[in-house]
């Protein structure tokens, strides 16, 4: 678990997620069976939905278990970003309970009074089955918000 490793070896883990960056986006094409990313919500819940299946066992995708949670991570956030803007931010903070993974900073508009979005907890809501919620959920929420907000139409034409 996270919480037991030190800061160091939580940095480690941040540099190898974004030295792989790149590897991990390919996985989830491949896991996606697909050559570029659409980032509609039909696949971005299909995605979750692979996830759903594979967590337990992801040997059947050819990847351990950190390579398909990172190329899930990596897939989300820039689902996320394709939609909204933002940028990726490491969380060293012990408290927050995305210790150690990437988040989703400065998104949505200039004006919009955003939180930090850490991928990382889409995984273990599904890890968990806390909800039958689809993954695009939350997306589909945010572009509804988004869509009747006058100032974020403005900047989207810019």
């Amino acid at each position: 678990m996270r919480e037991k490793k030190s800061l160091t070896e939580v940095k480690q883990d941040y540099i190898y997620f974004q030295k792989n960056y790149i590897d991990f986006l390919q996985n989830a094409k491949n896991i996606l069976n697909i050559k570029e990313f659409e980032y509609s919500l039909e696949e971005i819940d299909k995605m979750g939905l692979i996830y759903k299946e594979n967590f337990k066992k992801p040997k059947q995708l050819n990847l351990t278990y950190n390579e398909l949670l990172n190329s899930f991570i990596s897939y989300c956030g820039e689902a996320w970003m394709h939609y909204f803007g933002g940028e990726w931010l490491y969380i060293k903070d012990k408290t927050n309970i995305s210790f150690g993974y990437p988040q989703i900073i400065k998104w949505g508009p200039n004006d919009y009074p955003w939180s930090g979005i850490p991928p990382i907890s889409w995984a273990r809501r599904i890890e968990k089955n806390i909800d039958n919620e689809s993954l695009n959920l939350p997306f589909h929420r945010k572009i509804h918000y988004f869509s009747v907000s006058e100032e974020w139409n403005k900047q989207m034409k810019k």
